[in-house]
């Protein structure tokens, strides 16, 4: 190196701390929450922003209500179930929460209680006792389901009853017992303006229809076995005509609702087939 390069490097150097500084500054300052704060209710597993503004967590003590300054710890009741893993709001502002092992419950913010209800299907008795994995709420306020390894459900909120509908049949010949059941899970929903719900799968893409109650696999290309997938997708966002979906490696995947095209996106070129790289958690 010459004189004349260091010293040009040894100039340069405050605009070079500068513009890396500028280029690694947040748009945003992040602020950590815990004991210290108030926020001392277990682990979190999931959040919710209410229609009010207030944001909801559920965690293994309870829901905790965070207004923007304060936290407020809401348990359930005495010898009732209280680590919730998922959160959904109707349209009276009440929130339907699932718990960890099972069950569902609705909280009454206005009144701080919860009513609880044990989950019903007389062809599945286990029903009861298995983990929801997606809570959500259509157009018209009717409350629906999506269960590890028992599909997409619907659930009446009065009796609890579940109606069950699979991504994977019993007899579907292209899995293994054990791994129709994997398959058969159901991550997040999303409802378009035609009241259709996109169903982001274990096992794909999914259109399900509530009025006809018909499931349909949408693919890129019929599945073919002991070929590496892209699709087991854990998050379905719409955006611009597009579904986005998120996956466990496979990137990013759109699917175009008006021409059907599908597109891939991944980070690690260099290793295009492995559960270890290419994972995106929605």
């Amino acid at each position: 190196m010459t004189t004349k390069t260091v010293l040009l490097f040894f100039l340069l150097l405050p605009q070079i701390l500068l513009f890396a500084q500028q280029a690694v500054s947040p748009d945003f300052i992040v602020t950590r929450f815990g004991e210290i704060n108030g926020m001392n209710a277990g682990n979190i597993s999931c959040m919710h922003q209410a229609r009010n503004g207030y944001l909801w967590l559920g965690s293994s003590e309870g829901l905790l209500r965070y207004d923007g300054y304060n936290f407020k710890l809401y348990p359930n009741k005495k010898n009732a179930p209280n680590s919730i893993a998922r959160i959904a709001e109707d349209k009276d502002h009440k929130l339907w929460v699932s718990f960890a092992g099972g069950g569902i419950g609705c909280f009454n913010p206005a009144s701080g209680v919860f009513t609880n209800y044990k989950l019903i299907n007389d062809s599945d008795t286990t029903i009861s006792s298995s983990d929801i994995s997606v809570l959500f709420f259509d157009d018209v306020d009717e409350l629906w389901a999506g269960f590890w390894q028992k599909g997409f459900a619907h659930i009446d909120k009065k009796t609890g009853v579940v109606t069950n509908f699979n991504l994977v049949s019993k007899t579907d010949s292209f899995y293994t017992p054990e791994l129709r059941n994997i398959y058969n899970s159901v991550y997040d929903v999303y409802e378009d303006k035609g009241n259709i719900f996109w169903l982001a799968t274990h096992n794909g893409l999914y259109r399900f229809n509530p009025a006809t109650k018909e499931m349909r696999a949408t693919r890129p290309k019929p599945l073919i076995k002991n070929e590496w997938r892209n699709d087991l997708f854990n998050k379905v966002v719409f955006d611009d005509n597009k579904l986005w979906l998120s996956s466990w490696g496979g990137g990013i995947s759109s699917y175009d609702l008006k021409t059907n095209d599908w597109k891939n996106f991944k980070f690690d070129l260099e290793h295009p087939n492995s559960g270890t790289t290419n994972i995106v958690q929605g």
